[in-house]
């Protein structure tokens, strides 16, 4: 069974969390865009005005704050994730200490980042290998940041293998599970 992250993209759930800059960071290159004072430059000489659309909601720090680097999008942290695990992840940095231990239960994780318990399960294997928490129990540290993106190599349990005992892509194995149905009907 799909969990309800499945339905919508990382960026639409979590653009929200950070006024949109999530998804404003993530729509250039890095590098491309640098701040000059009240003034933003681009590569190409393109200037604009620095603007806040509604200054009465500027975000100020108020008591406990989360924050996630930016090398976490800029180093491909953000693109290594699935968004099962960029929505986890999000999750347990807001709600983590200053050492970056989260003691919230299997099943308030679940309900709060609407994952059933494979998808939690899934979420927080995918998070470990990446080397972005470390975990016991229940109790998660989300953990400073590894020098790249980890990628799991490995094919994921069950996944068709090859001649050779590579991985066949899933678009590959459905095209011939079609053609073996229809040859079998005629």
């Amino acid at each position: 069974m799909a969990s309800r992250c499945d339905a919508w993209s990382a960026g639409d759930r979590l653009g929200g969390l950070y006024g949109g800059r999530c998804l404003a960071t993530s729509a250039s290159p890095p590098g491309q865009w640098k701040m000059k004072g009240e003034t933003i430059e681009g590569s190409r000489g393109e200037r604009r005005h620095r603007e806040i659309i509604i200054p009465s909601r500027r975000r100020t720090n108020e008591g406990s704050f989360a924050y996630i680097p930016h090398r976490f999008l800029r180093a491909g942290f953000w693109q290594s994730c699935s968004p099962q695990e960029l929505c986890l992840y999000m999750f347990l940095v807001m709600v983590s200490d200053q050492d970056g231990t989260s003691y919230y239960g299997h099943q308030k994780l679940r309900m709060l980042c609407k994952l059933d318990e494979q998808g939690l399960e899934c979420a927080l294997t995918g998070l470990e290998q990446k080397d972005l928490i470390a975990r016991r129990g229940t109790l998660v540290q989300v953990l400073s940041l590894p020098d790249k993106p980890l990628v799991r190599r490995e094919p994921l349990q069950g996944a068709v293998k090859g001649a050779a005992g590579e991985p066949v892509p899933v678009g590959e194995e459905l095209r011939a599970f079609v053609a073996r149905l229809e040859r079998s009907r005629g």
